[in-house]
């Protein structure tokens, strides 16, 4: 799997988030993937939009610490 498209996000910019919390669903060829904040803190900012497709590993959104 080589890319994927933002399905939804789970948190607005300016939620708190937790380590490991799910903030956004990502649809690949095979199935909906949850991916989770790599850090606890604030969803600073989105990068990628609702229906946008994405190559793995590029950023999805930033999370600031508190």
């Amino acid at each position: 799997v080589t890319e994927g498209t933002v399905v939804r996000w789970l948190k607005q910019v300016g939620d708190s988030v937790k380590l490991n919390e799910v903030i956004v669903e990502v649809e690949t060829a095979k199935a909906i993937v949850p991916v989770e904040s790599p850090a606890a803190g604030r969803l600073a900012e989105i990068l990628a939009r609702d229906g946008v497709t994405v190559q793995m590993s590029q950023p999805l959104g930033t999370v600031s610490p508190i």
